[in-house]
Order: C-alpha cells, then sequence, then structure tokens
C-alpha cells in the first residue's frame, strides 16, 4: 500500500493515536476548508496539473481540473479531485472525496458534489447542487435546485431527521452552495480579491460563513488567514464553540494567476492539511 507523508508543518503535543471516528472529524474538517470555498469541503481522475493551461470564459473564470491530497499529522489520509468547466455564462463542476493510505483501510468514506449555473461578472450563481456521502455506517444525498439566488426545493434521502435547531432551507437567500462557493478560490484567478472577502453556504442543513481577512505577501506566495464560521442549523453546543481558524496558501502560475497551494489548520489530533497534487 502507498503511503504518502505531508513534509511540513507538525503537530504539537497534544498529538493523539488516529482512529476511525478522528479519521471522519479530519475529513469532515478537510472538506469543510476545502469545499466551503473547499470542499470541501468541493470529482474525478484528472491529469496532472503541470499539463493543464486553464481555459479562461468571457466571464474571466477558468476551467479546473485538479487533484488535492489530504494530510492529518503528517498522515495521508484522503484524496479529494475537483473538475469545473464553464461554456459560455454556464458552469458545471464536481467533486469527490475518497479515504487513502492506512486510514482509507481503517475508516472508508467518500462524498460526491456536483453543480451547475450560470457564471457572470467573475461569480458563480448556482441553480442546482447535489451531493452523496457514505461511510461504513451510512449513505445520505441531498438536492438542491435554486431560483432567485435562494434554494427553491430540497430533496434528501434518507429524508432528514426534524431537529429542535434546524433551518428552512427556502429562506437561506445569499448562501451559495458549498461547490460552487469553492470555485471561487480553487479556480487560478487574478491577484485581486484573493482574500478579505466572506462567503456564506448552505449545505441543505447548516448555514457557516468562511471569512478571509487581509493577504500577507511571502516568499512562497500570499497567505490568507481564514475562519469557519457556524451562522445556523448546529446543536446550541456546536453554535457555542469557538471560529475554527486555518489559513490559504496561493501561488502565482507561469500564465500570472494565483491558484491554491494549499490550505492548513490545527485541529485536537493534529494539523490537518490539504495540498495541491503537483507531478
Amino acid at each position: 500500500m502507498t503511503e504518502r507523508r505531508y513534509q511540513g508543518r507538525r503537530p504539537g503535543k497534544g498529538r493523539a493515536r488516529l482512529s476511525a471516528g478522528a479519521a471522519g472529524a479530519a475529513i469532515g474538517m478537510a472538506c469543510c476548508a476545502g469545499l466551503s470555498v473547499a470542499a470541501p469541503l468541493s470529482g474525478l481522475e484528472v491529469q496532472p496539473a503541470s499539463a493543464l493551461k486553464p481555459a479562461v470564459s468571457e466571464s474571466g473564470l477558468k476551467d479546473l481540473d485538479q487533484i488535492y491530497d489530504i494530510y492529518l499529522g503528517g498522515l495521508w489520509i484522503a484524496e479529494m479531485s475537483v473538475t469545473s468547466e464553464i461554456e459560455g455564462d454556464r458552469y458545471s463542476a464536481g467533486a469527490a472525496l475518497v479515504t487513502k493510505g492506512v486510514v482509507g483501510s481503517l475508516y472508508r468514506a467518500s462524498f460526491e458534489v456536483e453543480a451547475e449555473g450560470e457564471v457572470g461578472a467573475g461569480l458563480y450563481a448556482p441553480q442546482r447542487f447535489t451531493a452523496s456521502s457514505r461511510d461504513t455506517r451510512k449513505s445520505q444525498f441531498v438536492e438542491m435546485r435554486y431560483d432567485g439566488g435562494k434554494p427553491a426545493a430540497l430533496r434528501a434521502e434518507p429524508a432528514f431527521k426534524p431537529k429542535p435547531w434546524e433551518v428552512d432551507p427556502l429562506a437561506q437567500a445569499g448562501a451559495a452552495d458549498p461547490l460552487s462557493a469553492a470555485l471561487g478560490v480553487l479556480a487560478n484567478q487574478q491577484g485581486d480579491g484573493l482574500c478579505d472577502r466572506e462567503v456564506e453556504i448552505f449545505d441543505g442543513r447548516r448555514r457557516y460563513a468562511i471569512v478571509l481577512g487581509a493577504p500577507a505577501l511571502r516568499e512562497s506566495g500570499v497567505r490568507c488567514p481564514a475562519v469557519y464560521r457556524r451562522v445556523a442549523g448546529y446543536k446550541p453546543k456546536k453554535m457555542a464553540e469557538p471560529e475554527f481558524p486555518f489559513e490559504f496558501w496561493f501561488e502565482q502560475g507561469a500564465d500570472g494567476s494565483w491558484q491554491v497551494q494549499k490550505a492548513l489548520g490545527d485541529t485536537p489530533i493534529g494539523t490537518a492539511v490539504i495540498r495541491r497534487r503537483v507531478e
């Protein structure tokens, strides 16, 4: 079995032994970072990044075809792939995450999302979003359709169990789906607007925000500090927890555009890292 190790930032004294539950929590965090702006958080087998020349649409947005490796405490635990295609004023995208390495042999899980909609003025406006997740205990499918910039219909299989803290999915105007939001960060882009912005996301049950702070120029690229902020749809205990800080690192490509090199954040069981694969 191939085992990758991340050569970079290491966890502190609180490093704990990986378990199936810990791996699941780490993957959830990775999806949040990668498909939330990360995609998580938002997938298919793709070409090496070095072979790609992103296509530019009339909207200024670019196609994406990339694989990201996810590490926890230095161990390779998952792989996430993201693709998007823009034709005229339409876009379609997909992403997939699957556990890998030693963790994949202990905790098998996968997560796939798709989104489609319109593009304009450098923005993705979703019209349909689907998410499908599976692990050793259960599976879940969610579909949202949009009208006028907000969810107009939601379908879940199996149906969500009612919760006292749940929100009305049709009242979530101004929030993008996780994958459409992620494309705005993962796709190659110009230097303006890399950081200093906020996006709100609704995944069908929970609404949250990713807030990117002021950029800091480093020799290796641009660092954007970020926080994951819960907005609604969480247990009261979860809502009371502190915001989750992490950071994005961008590097400039040969064509002058900027792309995410990695995202990372500390967890109770080690540093979680999402890193763009370059082969």
